[in-house]
């Protein structure tokens, strides 16, 4: 599996005993959770806006708080710590369950490896590691070959995980040095390389990859046959062995009544007439017993030390574990020993003594910790730890976390901080939440695992555990507000703060069940929401919280707000006064709006259109369509883009489009198409631009009646706007006649004059004049056809005559059909 990055690798899982200990849960495993993951910490909508918080109860007199504290400091109180090694004892070998039998036999008896009080008829258990060894015999010619028959029925090797091609396996060994080691005979017919039971460190026999096997069904009695030249010389001395060795996970025993483990018979070894073993099945000269691999003992490792220096640096300064002490699981003595690391093969538990916890919820566990390890390998194959609790009346263990669920965290990193901050999240709450023990005596206890490999690092370390129940009464913020900003694309959540409170804001949209913890701040009265998009509606809510001991209800009512990106502009020809509406003629007829930017180039990033359901369906369809005005006329031409987009009801309805359409020059057409009985397009009577047309049955043709209620967004990071020439009153389509100021303003002897053509004045005479404060006539500096859109002129100070004009104030006027504008400037010499 691969694994995430904090300060170093990590993952987590589902935990149970590495060595199948009873005590643990069977092991799964799940999928990592991490504070660099941002664990997605939410509460449904409806339990916050009923103020529901967190189902906080009490039934005693405890009023809520701290219920349990350990910082580990001799001056402190203790509460009957005690160190287990749960590896001690080890378990003793089990029987063998090789026996003869004539279950099945081809002849009278045979060799079956089966428990008979399993399945239908016999079989075998999980974990089973079973061997039967022939007895040292001496072969005395090279040439010998070793035969025998067998059936057997068994797991197959389907849904194997690589690197391993097989599950439970049975295989044939031979010694050549009385038994101390073994050799896997390479028969042809194995059908698998790598035994998952034979190989695998914890759910195996540890014995590795490369150890080939039989499995599966194989119901008739079938012979085997290998040489044995490349093994013996002459006088050898040799013994054989049938090894079989099962899984932790699927066996007669849990699920597969039919299989009855391996019958062999016929065992012979021989060159010609020269036999030097033969058994017929016969309980003679071969020895059944269990060889199941079981690891050392780990050894007892956790003590409280004395940190004479301050070794390991907090993530943040308010980690910072208490001095001096902490709890260990180190090979070190009373002093905490920087050469020091812990054993292999470990299982060991540092357990409390039993905390009473009051019949209040919730109940939370936290506590400081710095597991310093590190193993590469896949979980369960590595170290690990885990926290588990159990009432005082009862001996099973479970995990302490919030599901109940026993889990595993085979990660470590170098510097101190909590549980609950490592897993995002906020003050009172935690990941281990324990409050289906209220009301009980519990005991906790900390589990550390290591498995063969030799360990990296100092060991586990842990301190400043604290189980409380945050149910006292805090006040609700206020003065909450939003700001968006369009520089840079955030939001400022600002709010009233108080001294040592700290604030968790909250975030959902609209169509969200859920509401999420987005930060969490202290001491301050702001955050910035940086992980916002433009165009998305958010609503805002907030609560405080005093650490261990209470956290406020949630701010109500939400504050909403949106993004849009200051260099993305909405325009439009109406002025969002929707009196009318305006329907096609043609039966599936587009109505068109037409814009022209005054600048270039410019992205269309979005559309947004207003819609009446008057007399209409509530809710309904439509195409969008983007057009070049390339036609004929300088009509729809070209299809840019087009969209069908449901659910689109009364008022204003926005589509943002994943790619923009790049506008570089000319104008372009919104189209819309109504499907069926849909909401209709509101329009505007007021002042009429001309920039509306629908579809007829003689064509395209101008609405002159009213303006479509249809809007666009524009993104104008790329547009080359003159410099000093743009300002914020400047039109960005030619919907108007504008006259911007003048640039430089003082200026001496130039200045240059952007003025604005409307499209509905293309082809129009226009000019351009400058007068003195007198009102005379001082110079025409543009008479004729301008382009439609932004134009510009330059005055270099001069009059009629061509000489300069004196220092003051002048006067220039843009005039054209039924406009006249004029604006201001000053010269100095």
């Amino acid at each position: 599996m691969r694994k995430l990055i904090l300060f170093a690798i990590f993952s987590f899982f589902l935990v149970g005993s590495l060595f199948a200990s009873e005590k643990t849960p069977p092991v799964q495993k799940m999928t990592p959770i991490s504070k660099v993951t941002k664990a997605d910490i939410k509460l449904p909508r409806s339990v916050v806006e009923q103020q529901n918080k967190t189902n906080a109860v009490s039934f005693g007199e405890f009023d809520g708080g701290i219920i349990f504290q350990e910082n580990f400091e001799p001056s402190g109180t203790w509460h009957r710590w005690k160190a287990i090694d749960l590896t001690h004892p080890r378990p003793e070998h089990g029987p063998s369950y090789w026996h003869v039998t004539t279950w099945h036999a081809e002849d009278s008896t045979c060799w079956w490896l089966a428990d008979t009080t399993l399945g239908d008829s016999g079989g075998y258990d999980n974990h089973w590691y079973q061997v039967l060894d022939t007895k040292p015999f001496v072969v005395t010619d090279t040439n010998a070959v070793f035969t025998f028959i067998q059936r057997y029925s068994l797991e197959g090797t389907a849904g194997a995980e690589a690197p391993y091609d097989g599950w439970d396996a049975i295989n044939v060994r031979i010694s050549l040095d009385s038994g101390k080691t073994w050799q896997v005979l390479p028969f042809d017919d194995y059908d698998m390389q790598n035994s998952w039971a034979f190989g695998h460190p914890s759910q195996g026999q540890n014995e590795g990859l490369g150890i080939p096997g039989w499995s599966g069904d194989q119901l008739d009695w079938v012979r085997e046959t290998i040489s044995l030249k490349d093994y013996v010389k002459k006088d050898s001395v040799i013994m054989l062995r049938f090894a079989f060795a099962a899984d932790m996970g699927y066996s007669t025993a849990d699920g597969a009544p039919q299989m009855f483990g391996w019958e062999i018979d016929s065992i012979l070894v021989a060159a010609g007439d020269s036999v030097f073993f033969f058994n017929n099945g016969e309980n003679v000269d071969m020895t059944g017993k269990d060889v199941e691999f079981i690891p050392p003992e780990g050894g007892n490792l956790w003590h409280v030390a004395e940190f004479i220096e301050p070794y390991f640096d907090p993530y943040e300064p308010r980690f910072e574990p208490s001095p001096t002490h902490s709890a260990v699981c180190q090979n070190s003595g009373d002093l905490f020993d920087t050469t020091g690391t812990y054993n292999s093969w470990m299982e060991n538990a540092f357990e409390t003594g039993p905390i009473a916890l009051p019949d209040t919820a919730p109940i939370y566990l936290d506590f400081n910790h710095l597991p310093y390890f590190a193993d590469v390998d896949d979980f369960p194959n590595n170290d690990f730890w885990t926290i588990e609790i159990r009432p005082v009346d009862s001996t099973n263990w479970e995990g302490a976390w919030d599901d109940g669920k026993n889990y595993a965290v085979d990660f470590g990193f170098d510097r101190w901080l909590t549980v609950s901050y490592l897993f995002g999240y906020p003050t009172n709450m935690s990941p281990l939440e324990i409050s289906r023990f209220k009301g009980q005596d519990v005991y906790l206890r900390w589990a550390f695992w290591s498995d063969e490999d030799d360990p990296i690092g100092y060991g586990f370390m842990f301190d400043d555990v604290v189980v409380y129940s945050p149910i006292k009464t805090i006040d609700v913020p206020t003065g909450l507000t939003v700001t968006p900003n369009g520089e840079d694309t955030t939001i400022t959540v600002s709010w009233e703060a108080k001294e040592g409170i700290n604030y968790q804001i909250w975030r959902t949209t609209p169509g969200d069940v859920y509401i999420h913890l987005i930060g969490e701040v202290a001491d301050t009265n702001a955050f910035v929401d940086t992980s916002t998009v433009p165009f998305q509606t958010y609503y805002y809510t907030l609560r405080a919280a005093v650490e261990y001991e209470g956290t406020s209800d949630f701010v109500s009512p939400y504050q909403a707000t949106e993004i849009i990106p200051s260099k993305i502009m909405e325009i439009a020809y109406d002025h969002s006064h929707g009196d009318t509406t305006i329907i096609a003629p043609k039966r599936n007829g587009l109505v068109y709006v037409k814009f022209t930017p005054v600048a270039y180039p410019m992205d269309l990033k979005g559309i947004k259109f207003a819609l009446d359901t008057t007399g209409t369906k509530t809710s309904g369809a439509y195409q969008i369509t983007v057009w070049d005005d390339d036609g004929t006329d300088s009509l729809p031409g070209t299809k840019l883009f087009y969209k069908n987009k449901s659910a689109l009801g009364f008022g204003y309805n926005r589509y943002i489009m994943d790619d923009s359409i790049a506008i570089d020059s000319g104008s372009f057409y919104i189209g819309l198409k109504r499907f069926g009985n849909s909401p209709v397009i509101f329009g505007e009577e007021d002042s009429v631009d001309m920039r509306t047309y629908y579809d007829t049955d003689s064509g395209i043709v101008v609405v002159d009646y009213a303006d479509a209620l249809v809007h666009v967004y524009m993104d104008t990071s790329r547009t080359e706007f003159p410099t000093g020439i743009y300002d914020k009153d400047m039109p960005l389509i030619a919907d108007r006649y504008y006259l911007g100021s003048n640039y430089p303003n003082p200026f001496n002897p130039t200045t240059t004059i952007p003025f604005v053509i409307p499209d509905y004045a293309k082809g129009q005479r226009v000019t351009l004049n400058v007068y003195n404060i007198l009102g005379q006539k001082v110079a025409t500096i543009f008479s004729g056809i301008a382009h439609v859109g932004l134009n510009k002129v330059t005055w270099n100070g001069r009059n009629f005559s061509g000489k300069p004009v004196g220092s003051g104030i002048y006067i220039y006027q843009l005039k054209g059909k039924n406009v006249q504008l004029q604006r201001r400037m000053l010269l100095i010499k």
